[in-house]
């Protein structure tokens, strides 16, 4: 959707979303601040959020990607219908224990067992499961606020923003998901693409097919196809192997 030209004396409107009330506050003061820049809301939840960001129809949504039990997805994913005209710039933390997608319970009530670790668990890929939904800006969250205000009037003129070495994972990773089987001599956690080796984590999990489509926005029978490749790349039986395999490769690291 193109963005509809302004007055240049028109400021650009901004809401933050996030869960931790010192960094959200103190965003606020600095948007306020900045020129060209006002900050038109604040939230802590995204249910206060969502019941608001259709009347406050902000240019710019910063959302906390570490919300409680994946919220910032749903917001992400609700923000075309609830305010079409606002773009989202995501901050994210992609140490693997902190990745919301590999541990998407770790913010909830339960906090189930750890998250493998790199290279086996990629935890960038919740920057694609970001883009993928509808971010257009992604952030490392201890970036400065300077950049910050950069990435707000990028996003803002309708280009996507992200970090160079964020941008050249992202490469990395799509390019490892075009390249063909690799043999066994170039090692087995090799052979799979980044999500199959995704889905081998969740399923050392303890999570089903259905629970793991749900939690990485994939169908189900997508998922069944990811599980059917992952055992015939590495020559197992069942799901257990996948199980036993994956959390050998965690203890490895």
């Amino acid at each position: 959707m193109s963005t509809q030209p302004r007055d240049l004396g028109t400021p650009i409107k901004v809401a933050v979303l996030d869960a931790n009330d010192l960094l959200r506050e103190g965003m606020v003061v600095l948007l306020d601040r900045a020129d060209g820049l006002v900050c038109c809301g604040d939230w802590r939840d995204a249910p206060a959020a969502m019941r608001d960001l259709r009347q406050t129809s902000p240019d710019v949504l910063i959302v906390d990607m570490k919300l409680p039990g994946q919220s910032s997805y749903r917001v992400l994913e609700s923000l075309p219908n609830v305010a079409p005209h606002t773009k989202a710039i995501v901050m994210v933390d992609c140490r693997a224990e902190d990745c919301v997608v590999l541990n998407p319970r770790r913010y909830g009530e339960r906090d189930l067992t750890r998250v493998a670790p790199q290279p086996f668990a990629a935890p960038d890929d919740c920057l694609q499961m970001a883009l993928k939904i509808g971010a257009y800006g992604v952030l490392h969250s201890h970036c400065s606020f300077t950049y910050l205000v950069k990435a707000i009037r990028s996003v803002h003129s309708g280009h996507y923003w992200m970090e160079i070495p964020t941008a050249n994972r992202l490469a990395e990773q799509y390019l490892m998901t075009l390249r063909p089987t690799m043999s066994a001599s170039e090692g087995e956690v090799d052979r799979l693409t980044l999500r199959e080796r995704q889905v081998a984590t969740l399923v050392s999990q303890g999570r089903s097919n259905k629970e793991i489509a749900r939690e990485l926005h994939l169908g189900y029978s997508t998922v069944k196809n990811y599980v059917s490749s992952i055992l015939e790349k590495l020559d197992l039986r069942d799901r257990t192997q996948i199980a036993l395999f994956a959390l050998e490769q965690n203890g490895a690291e």
